[in-house]
């Protein structure tokens, strides 16, 4: 099981491990027979108790992300000396997909009919 918490910037005024605070949210625990201690690069908690639930069900190595994706993408085609142009492009899509649907999980995005 994983545990969510907050670690605290020392300017911070809480102290609790689940503040309401915009402090880093860290996981602690046992996934897989793994133990994990880990800041998850996130400041929202409910964001954070999904990539959590997400790792508890397709495993954490699975689990990749919407700009990650993108990312790979686009560094392969810069990787393949395609045109500036279309680099940028797919730069514009992945700015404006992300700002659409969030930093979610590939495995998250289906088709709707």
């Amino acid at each position: 099981m994983i545990t969510l918490y907050r670690r605290h910037r020392t300017t911070c005024k809480f102290k609790g491990r689940k503040a309401k605070c915009s402090c880093p949210i860290w996981a602690q625990g046992i996934l897989d027979g793994e133990k994990i201690r880990q800041s998850l690069d996130l400041t929202n908690w409910e964001a954070a108790q999904k990539r959590v639930r997400d790792w508890e069900i397709d495993g954490k190595k699975n689990v990749v992300s919407l700009g990650a994706a993108y990312d790979r993408f686009i560094a392969q085609h810069e990787a393949n000396h395609h045109a500036r142009a279309t680099v940028n492009k797919h730069k514009l899509l992945k700015y404006k997909a992300v700002a659409f649907l969030g930093d979610v999980s590939l495995k998250s995005i289906s088709v709707m009919t």
